[in-house]
């Protein structure tokens, strides 16, 4: 069984889901299921991670108190239609929520799904990942969040098999209006120059 990266995403392996389910649970290592396909999770640079983080925090603080919670890359989520297994970047469920197991350890019908973009992965991520995505009946809102340029791609849910994509860059925000507030792409890319050496902090 040949495992591959999604850099190398024409070459691709059959799994089943019970071979998926024992490879992703024996390995330190992430792995992810899309239409029998398997692809092996490189670890991220500091600007993907870092994005990542203040997106998952901002979506924290908005929908605390609320019956919606947002996650990290850590929990795996299911498609049904395509029997596929992901760790989004970000996502957010709401209650009732739909886990698959008593541990917790993979959920479906996320309502909101980021996916932060890199050179790696972004062939998978807006090919055929946001192809199973769009199944997700309880999706409302898909995030394609660019790493080297401020932008960020909205998918709405306008319709059964309908998407409104709306572009957003430099000063704007992100309006979800499914939970009611939105997310400035000032605080989506806020410390990011830090990072990469071009500002520095006041001591």
């Amino acid at each position: 069984m040949e495992v591959i990266t999604p850099v190398h995403a024409h070459a691709y392996s059959s799994v089943t889901e019970a071979e998926y389910l024992a490879i992703d649970g024996a390995s330190a290592r992430k792995y992810e299921l899309i239409d029998g396909r398997l692809y092996a999770m490189a670890g991220a640079p500091a600007d993907h991670n870092h994005i990542s983080g203040s997106i998952y925090m901002a979506l924290r603080t908005r929908l605390s108190g609320r019956p919606c919670t947002p996650f990290n890359s850590d929990q795996r989520v299911y498609i049904r239609s395509t029997a596929s297994y992901v760790y989004p970047d970000v996502s957010v469920a709401c209650a009732p929520f739909s886990w698959l197991d008593d541990k917790r350890l993979t959920m479906a019908d996320p309502r909101l799904v980021c996916e932060v973009l890199s050179d790696s992965t972004r062939d998978v991520d807006e090919g055929p990942k946001w192809k199973a995505y769009q199944s997700i009946s309880a999706l409302q809102d898909m995030l394609f969040v660019h790493v080297t340029s401020r932008v960020v791609e909205h998918f709405h849910r306008v319709a059964d098999d309908q998407w409104l994509m709306t572009r957003i860059a430099d000063q704007g925000a992100v309006e979800l209006k499914t939970f009611g507030f939105s997310l400035p792409l000032v605080e989506i890319y806020d410390g990011l120059d830090v990072i990469r050496g071009l500002t520095h902090p006041e001591a």
